[in-house]
């Protein structure tokens, strides 16, 4: 059901555009769902307190989006320096056996050993977020 008032649809339009500080992922995930959630509210606000009553919910839902979608940046950056450190890392496990006629030291094996660790570490997380967003 469309709500027909204009102010209404006014807000829709302003939540579609406030929904472009969040992240894209995000977005294609609950883009849609978020849009219909506000809609409902949004009519059943104008239906019971009239159209003066949007003012206050929609900066509400300002304040808000601008909280949660900061939330949701900041796993980015961890995601982005982990992926840096797999990248440095392979890049000195390379250098450090990339001549297999060169005699290697107990350092080498411990560089070696502590990149799988790292490794595993990020694949473990890199699981433990995909079951959770589940």
């Amino acid at each position: 059901m469309k709500p027909n008032h204009l102010a209404v649809r006014l807000l829709e339009w302003g939540f579609d555009a406030l929904l472009l500080i969040y992240p894209k992922p995000f977005r294609e995930r609950f883009g849609r769902e978020m849009r219909l959630a506000f809609s409902a509210e949004a009519a059943d606000v104008h239906r019971s307190a009239g159209a003066m009553a949007l003012v206050p919910f929609f900066i509400r839902i300002i304040i808000d989006s601008l909280v949660s979608s900061g939330r949701e940046y900041v796993d980015m950056p961890q995601r982005l320096l982990a992926i840096a450190m797999v990248l440095v890392l392979v890049v000195v496990d390379w250098l450090t056996f990339h001549d297999v006629f060169e005699p290697h030291t107990m350092r080498d094996y411990l560089t070696l050993a502590a990149s799988i660790l790292v490794f595993a570490h990020i694949a473990v997380d890199f699981h433990r977020r995909r079951i959770a967003a589940r």
